[in-house]
């Protein structure tokens, strides 16, 4: 007789069970744990499929925030260049500043400008008392 098949006696009996360590006694114990892992693997097939919505949804912010990256580093570029685009006009009206300050004290320091001075004086034609001299 094989160690897992029953006898028509050992049937007949009361009591009689499939014999402790034969498959037949072990089989409740699998049937649970084959529950427990359907259970299990529907539990992770739900939280990989939740785990799929998320990574789904972070790489479409990703993709935004990438996009507006971009947008944001193009704008830095136009803003670069319009600063180096003002300081160089910055710098041009620095030194044209310059140049007529110079222009300006050269021809007050000029003998022709002093020899006038009267004539300017008795006609009215003076600098305006609130401009400054360098």
């Amino acid at each position: 007789m094989v160690e897992h098949e029953r006898s028509p006696t050992e049937a007949r009996l009361p009591g009689a069970g499939p014999v402790a360590g034969s498959p037949a006694a072990d089989l409740p114990a699998l049937l649970t744990l084959l529950a427990d892992t359907r259970e299990q693997l529907d539990q992770t097939r739900a939280a990989l499929a939740q785990a799929e919505q998320r990574a789904e949804r972070a790489a479409l912010e990703s993709g935004a925030l990438r996009a507006e990256i971009e947008r944001t580093a193009a704008d830095l570029v136009d803003a670069e260049a319009r600063v180096v685009e003002f300081h160089r006009q910055w710098v041009d009206a620095t030194t044209r500043e310059q140049d007529a300050r110079a222009e300006l004290a050269d021809m007050r320091s000029s003998r022709s400008w002093r020899i006038t001075a009267p004539i300017r004086a008795v006609t009215g034609r003076t600098p305006s008392s609130g401009a400054t001299e360098p």
